[in-house]
């Protein structure tokens, strides 16, 4: 949240209620935020911790197209081997401004946070997204998490230390 993002933003209704659309959705295609690594197949490991329990893939055979994007590429992040995080990257306004129209097509408008002009967030209990993009460098980001891996995540943390 899954070969791609793009396939859950383009086959995802407008929903009457765009925020229980993702809770229900909790992920995209095969995929879903909680996940074990285990139900995946073609990963390509791009780096891991052991310590922190974290380790981030990439699948070769994603489709890189978002509604009329080109995005950079898809990431995968497991905490001790469940997926938490699928985070997806694009260059140019354009392709950041198409990304952005896709999450509002499938999760209705998002809360503009304020605190960075164009960042957009859509809380949905067990899952949030988030999208970002720098005007500056033209580099923006949409992410899914699973709020209750990352929860936990950070309580292991704070009692590791």
């Amino acid at each position: 949240m899954l070969a791609a993002l793009a396939s859950l933003l383009l086959a995802a209704p407008a929903a009457a209620d765009p925020l229980g659309a993702l809770l229900e959705q909790g992920g995209f295609e095969s995929a879903r935020l909680g996940d074990p690594i285990e139900s995946f197949a073609g990963f390509e490991l791009l780096g891991s911790d052991r310590q922190a329990k974290t380790a981030t893939y990439r699948r070769r055979a994603d489709e890189l197209r978002i509604g009329g994007a080109v995005v950079d590429g898809i990431t995968y992040s497991f905490y001790d081997g469940r997926l938490y995080f699928i985070s997806v990257r694009m260059t140019g306004e354009r392709n950041a401004e198409a990304v952005l129209r896709a999450l509002e097509a499938a999760y209705g408008e998002g809360i503009a946070t304020g605190s960075h002009p164009n960042e957009h967030i859509w809380p949905g209990g067990d899952v949030f997204v988030v999208y970002d993009l720098d005007a500056k460098s033209g580099r923006g980001m949409a992410a899914m998490t699973s709020s209750p891996i990352h929860a936990r995540m950070r309580l292991d943390r704070v009692a590791a230390d």
